[in-house]
C-alpha cells in the first residue's frame, strides 16, 4: 500500500486556491451565474408580432351594399343585397351577381387584421396612392343606415401584397390581398350560370332543322328514322346545358345584331322550357343570345358558341 505523502507542489496549489484573490473571483463568478439564471427565469418570452385586431369593424351579415371604384375614372361596380340573401349588380339593371364571390369578398375583408404600420406621413400616403382623392381601389361597405367601413387600396409591392388603409386611419398597412380580390370590373362579379340548366333533366331540344328527344341513356330524332351519332348528340346537349357568356348587354348598351338567327328550345323533364335565340353581332365575331326568361341580352364569344351553329344543317347530315 502506497504511503500517504503530500508533496510540496500539492501543498502550494491548495494554498493558491485559498488565496483572497482566487476566492474573490470565484465569488464574483457565482454571483454572475446566479444573476444570469434569475434573468432567464423572469424575462418575458420574445415572439413575433401576431396581429389580432380587425382592420375593419363591420358585420358581414349586416352589409347590404358594396361599392368598388377607383380614382382613375373607370366604371365602378355596385353590389346590392337582394331578397333571400341574393346579390345583384346595380349598374347592369340588377343582374344577378355570383353569391359565392360576394360572400368570399366579405369574409376576406372581415378577416383582415391590423398589422404594424409601415408608414403614416402625408408624403407616404401620396407616394403609396392612398389619399382620399388618389387610390387604386376604394371599397365602401354599407348597411341599412349607411357606410360602415371604407378601405383605400394603393400600391402592390408584391404578389398578393397590397398597401392599404381604412379611410379613418392615417397609417399605411401591408395586407395579404390582391387587386383581383376587389375588382371593379362588373364582368368579374356576374353569375355566369344564368343560362345553364340541369343536364340530367333535359329531355328534348328543338332547332330549326331537327328535334332531339331523350331515349333512355341516348338521344334520337323525333319523327325521323335517321341514326343519331350519339357522341355528337351528347356533345351538343352538354354544350347547351352549360352555356356561358362573356358580357351582359342591358337596355342602354344593346348592340346591333344580324337578322339571321338560330333558335333552340330546351324542354326539361318537369315541362319547363328555355328558348334561346342566337345571332351574330354586326362587325364582330361575337354573338348575342336572347333568352325569354330575362330582360338582358348575353354576349357570347366564338368559343362560347362552339359548334352549335355548325350543327345547324339540313337533313341531319352532321349526326
Amino acid at each position: 500500500m502506497k504511503p500517504l505523502n503530500t508533496t510540496a507542489d500539492e501543498l502550494n496549489w491548495s494554498a493558491d486556491l485559498r488565496s483572497p484573490l482566487v476566492l474573490a473571483l470565484m465569488l464574483l463568478l457565482a454571483v454572475q451565474l446566479t444573476l444570469a439564471l434569475g434573468l432567464r427565469l423572469t424575462a418575458p418570452e420574445v415572439t413575433a408580432f401576431a396581429p389580432t385586431t380587425p382592420l375593419l369593424s363591420f358585420n358581414p351579415a349586416a352589409v347590404t351594399r358594396i361599392r368598388i371604384d377607383n380614382a382613375g375614372g373607370a366604371a365602378a361596380v355596385t353590389l346590392q343585397r337582394g331578397a333571400a340573401g341574393s346579390w345583384v349588380i346595380v349598374e347592369w339593371g340588377d343582374f344577378p351577381a355570383a353569391p359565392a364571390k360576394v360572400k368570399q369578398l366579405l369574409a376576406t375583408l372581415a378577416e383582415l387584421k391590423r398589422p404594424l404600420p409601415v408608414a403614416s406621413t402625408a408624403a407616404a400616403l401620396a407616394r403609396f396612392k392612398l389619399t382620399a382623392q388618389g387610390y387604386e381601389r376604394r371599397v365602401t361597405l354599407e348597411d341599412d343606415a349607411g357606410a360602415v367601413a371604407t378601405l383605400l387600396i394603393g400600391d402592390a409591392p408584391g404578389f398578393r401584397r397590397l398597401l392599404a388603409r381604412p379611410a379613418t386611419d392615417a397609417a399605411v398597412y401591408e395586407l395579404t390581398l390582391a387587386l383581383s380580390d376587389v375588382s371593379n370590373r362588373r364582368e368579374d362579379w356576374f353569375d355566369s350560370t344564368l343560362l345553364q340548366v340541369p343536364l340530367a333533366q333535359l329531355v328534348r331540344i328543338e332547332s330549326t332543322d331537327w328535334t332531339l328527344v331523350k331515349d333512355g341513356a341516348g338521344w334520337r330524332f323525333d319523327g325521323n328514322a335517321a341514326t343519331v351519332n350519339q357522341e355528337q348528340a351528347k356533345s351538343l346537349v352538354t354544350h347547351l346545358a352549360n352555356l356561358t357568356y362573356r358580357k351582359v348587354l342591358t337596355a342602354d348598351d344593346f348592340a346591333d345584331e344580324t337578322q339571321s338567327s338560330r333558335q333552340f328550345t330546351l324542354t326539361l323533364a318537369d315541362g319547363r322550357k328555355r328558348v334561346y335565340r342566337l345571332s351574330q353581332l354586326k362587325d364582330s365575331a361575337d354573338y348575342v343570345l336572347r333568352d325569354g326568361e330575362h330582360p338582358w341580352r348575353f354576349q357570347l364569344s366564338t368559343y362560347d358558341v362552339g359548334d352549335l351553329l355548325a350543327l345547324e344543317v339540313k337533313n341531319n347530315a352532321d349526326f
